[in-house]
């Protein structure tokens, strides 16, 4: 691992060079290296020239294939068309984004989490890492707050797999995904094989049940609710877009329940329990039910950025709504369901105005970031940023519960058996009410 440091709240990770090897996809094929280089990777191309002369940048052929690979190095990369079974090897300087550091170590008055029976006090790592439960196949933390869970675009060092694994001294694997910006329990396998039996648990989403802690804004009047509706996100990177299929499916739903209201901040704590998994699915729907989390800037932002991106959103639910009215609103638990089909044609309701926002998006978010460089690297030549902070959000994944009592069945092992992993309450939720979420989840 690169050094690090800590300092007044931020993890930062020096500088590091790390070598990528994307194959070579297939909208590639018939352009140079260098070329995808600069134009789909954004890499810069006074650094991939350099990269190119230091060998650095360099190509393998044959991937996979008889006599392979074959490594070409040096100018014949500015004249070589890439082909199926090529591989892009762009040994790279990283500059890794700071993260805010504040894990939860206040833990011993947290519950006992419990596998196939045997119980276990919560612990914390050398690295403040809290931990709910360990075994030889299984570690399952509790991820702070701002920090990724595995490696992905930027961030490799500064993840939870990472400093898990380091502090172990072995390699761990996820066995699913928690949003960088959300608190919370996640498990993570020592072993592939158990990481395989896990991973089978989680896509048995009827026996497996998640519970969520969300602080948001207003008074919730809405009761005990499911709330089903399909997911929409618009994205502000490259030219603008939205982050969903062509086709969504509308199967998207999460039970609510309101835990407490404070009074003082006009405010509501909420239990939110997902019936399915997919990406900033908690967050979209209390956003849609006026109840957007407190501090969440993606779905309830002030800045020009945010509201333009909300925007495209509400015009595109505007036309979801008008078909589909019975996913505007909450229903009661147990009350018959509208039938609407299972998947909906986005593009049904992308406008030309939509389109035009979405560019506009875009431009923003350049505008944006561009007043956030301070500098370039003088060894790779990218733009240097200024640190942002990034302290999370409102939102905890409180437990995780297998609801079997037996081994799961038919899985890569049969070692799986009932857990309940159960974290505390996260320092935002109000002392007077942490008695108040589920008995059986407390």
């Amino acid at each position: 691992m690169p050094v690090y440091t800590v300092t007044n709240g931020i993890r930062r990770v020096a500088p590091y060079y790390h070598l990528h090897k994307p194959p070579v996809k297939q909208r590639w094929c018939g352009r140079t290296a260098p070329e995808v280089l600069v134009s789909e990777l954004g890499q810069n191309a006074q650094a991939v020239a350099r990269g190119v002369d230091a060998h650095d940048v360099y190509l393998t052929r044959n991937n996979g294939r008889s006599g392979g690979p074959v490594p070409l190095k040096g100018p014949v990369l500015y004249s070589t068309p890439l082909a199926p079974h090529d591989a892009i090897h762009n040994r790279q300087h990283v500059h890794e984004p700071a993260i805010t550091w504040e894990p939860e170590t206040t833990v011993a008055d947290w519950p006992t989490s419990t596998l196939g029976g045997a119980g276990q006090r919560p612990r914390v790592m050398a690295c403040n890492i809290a931990v709910l439960y360990e075994t030889a196949d299984i570690i399952v933390a509790c991820k702070p707050a701002g920090l990724p869970t595995h490696p992905s675009g930027t961030y490799r060092y500064n993840t939870l797999l990472e400093i898990v694994a380091h502090t172990l001294g072995a390699t761990v694997w996820p066995c699913h995904r928690l949003d960088k910006a959300t608190l919370g329990v996640v498990v993570l396998a020592k072993t592939k094989r158990f990481c395989a039996a896990m991973m089978d648990v989680f896509r048995l989403k009827t026996l497996l049940r998640k519970t969520y802690l969300a602080r948001v804004m207003g008074r919730f009047l809405h009761g005990d609710c499911v709330f089903q509706c399909p997911l929409i996100s618009a994205n502000s990177s490259g030219a603008g877009y939205l982050n969903v299929p062509a086709h969504v499916s509308t199967e998207s739903c999460t039970q609510f329940r309101c835990v407490a209201y404070l009074d003082n901040s006009n405010e509501s704590i909420m239990e939110c329990r997902p019936m399915s998994g997919k990406m900033h699915q908690i967050r979209i729907h209390l956003a849609l039910l006026g109840h957007p989390i407190t501090n969440d800037a993606y779905y309830n932002g002030t800045d020009a950025l945010s509201r333009a991106k909300n925007d495209i959103e509400r015009m595109l639910y505007a036309g979801v709504f008008s078909d589909f009215p019975g996913f505007a609103r909450p229903r009661r638990i147990g009350e018959d369901v509208e039938s609407y089909p299972l998947l909906i044609l986005l593009l049904t309701y992308v406008t030309e105005e939509i389109q035009t926002k979405l560019k506009a998006l875009a431009f923003c978010r350049k505008t944006r970031d561009l007043g956030l460089v301070t500098g370039r690297c003088g060894e790779c030549l990218l733009p240097l940023y200024a640190e942002t902070s990034d302290h999370g959000i409102y939102l905890h994944a409180l437990s995780l519960e297998w609801l079997q009592n037996a081994p799961v069945p038919d899985l890569h092992t049969g070692i799986v058996f009932a857990f309940s992993f159960v974290s505390g309450c996260p320092k935002w939720y109000p002392a007077d009410s942490r008695s108040s979420p589920s008995v059986d989840l407390l």
